[in-house]
């Protein structure tokens, strides 16, 4: 039971006879724009596998809650995400049911969404030892 206007799906050219009248396009733009768009939405559910890493990430990173679908065994996205992240999957409608009648489970520290640390100090340490 969710109103028409709070449900969108990102939107290709081309493939709008695809959607149904009740789901609000997000359609293709710049960075800005896609997460000024986005801002709103409480939960983005993977709809291609492996197609929207970017956007499991920027979701996730806000605080909105994340559900990736499995199908024959094998989730929409790399299980590295998954566990990295904590997400939640769903293999079927009573499961995906499930899972959004339940409240969000908190946000992640920013922490978990940068290697930028590692990446920092082992570009120190190599020019700490390439120094003379």
């Amino acid at each position: 039971p969710l109103s028409a206007s709070c449900i969108g799906q990102l939107h290709r050219s081309g493939y709008q006879d695809q959607m149904p009248s009740w789901v609000t396009p997000i359609h293709e733009s710049n960075y800005l724009a896609y997460l000024k768009a986005t801002e709103s939405y409480e939960t983005f559910i993977m709809t291609h596998p492996g197609s929207y890493e970017h956007s499991i990430i920027d979701m996730a990173a806000r605080g909105s809650r994340v559900l990736v679908p499995m199908q024959n065994g094998r989730a929409f996205c790399q299980q590295s995400i998954i566990d990295d992240l904590k997400l939640p999957t769903f293999s079927n409608c009573d499961e995906l049911r499930t899972l959004l009648a339940r409240p969000p489970i908190g946000q992640l520290t920013p922490a978990a969404f940068t290697d930028m640390p590692e990446v920092v100090a082992r570009i120190d340490a190599y020019c700490q030892g390439a120094m003379p």
